[in-house]
C-alpha cells in the first residue's frame, strides 16, 4: 500500500487498482487514471486503465487441421509435379507426356484402378 489517507477511508493506506483492456496493436500503452474512490469509509483505491495485447483471448484460427493437412498436401503435390516436369525436361530431356514424373506408375496405377472398378461393377 502507499501512504495513508487524512481523514477519510479508515486513514488505510492507498491502494492502486489498474484495470487492463484488450488493444491487439500495442503491448502496454495509455496508462491513465480513470477516478478515485474515495468516498467511502474503507476500500478506497485509486483506478487506472491501460491497453495491451496481452489482455485480449487468443485469436481463433479460421482453418481447420483437416483444411490445413489438405493445403500441405496440394503445395506438396505441386512443387512434386512441376519439379518432376523441370527434371525429366532438363536434365533427362524427356518430351510430351514422358516429362510426367514416374510416368508409368501413374500410368499402371490408373490401370489398376479402371480394372478393380470393373470387377466391382
Amino acid at each position: 500500500g502507499g501512504d495513508e489517507y487524512d481523514n477519510h477511508c479508515g486513514k488505510e493506506q492507498r491502494r492502486a487498482v489498474v484495470m487492463i483492456s484488450c488493444n491487439r496493436h500495442t503491448l502496454a500503452d495509455n496508462f491513465n487514471p480513470v477516478s478515485e474512490e474515495r468516498g467511502k469509509v474503507q476500500d478506497c483505491f485509486y483506478l487506472f486503465e491501460m491497453d495491451s495485447s496481452l489482455a485480449c483471448s487468443p485469436e481463433i484460427s479460421h482453418l481447420s487441421v483437416g483444411s490445413i493437412l489438405l493445403v500441405t498436401f496440394a503445395s506438396l503435390v505441386a512443387v512434386y509435379v512441376v519439379g518432376g516436369f523441370l527434371y525429366q525436361r532438363l536434365v533427362v530431356g524427356a518430351k510430351g507426356m514422358e516429362q510426367f514424373p514416374h510416368l508409368a506408375f501413374w500410368q499402371d496405377l490408373g490401370n489398376l484402378v479402371a480394372v478393380s472398378n470393373r470387377a466391382a461393377g
